[in-house]
């Protein structure tokens, strides 16, 4: 069954009046606002760009280095999975390093 729901309140003029004050002078600080600070933001946006792009170069950097590292300290192939031991892997090691 559907609610009934009482008639709606009339609202003051002034209250009204009141909202759409505030309503238009907050639109018209943030407008203020945004000509104030966006001739700032988009010089700060440049640095921004500049530095992520020298981080991210000395990033990339540090990851290459670390990789050759690994690659070079590492008896596997980068990526390989563990692979499993043959059961008998100690006698088959021997026996390969007396037919040698």
């Amino acid at each position: 069954m559907p609610t009934a729901f009482p008639p709606p309140v009339n609202v003051s003029p002034l209250i009204k009046l009141i909202r759409w004050t505030l309503l238009v002078s907050g639109i018209a600080y943030g407008t203020v606002w945004q000509k104030r600070h966006y001739a700032a933001e988009l010089s700060l946006r440049d640095i921004r760009i500049q530095e992520k792009a020298a981080r991210d170069k000395v990033l990339a950097e540090e990851k290459l280095r670390l990789n050759e590292v690994q690659l070079l300290s590492s008896r596997t192939l980068p990526n390989n999975p563990p692979r499993r031991l043959k059961r008998h892997w100690p006698r088959d090691h021997l026996s390969d390093e007396d037919s040698a």
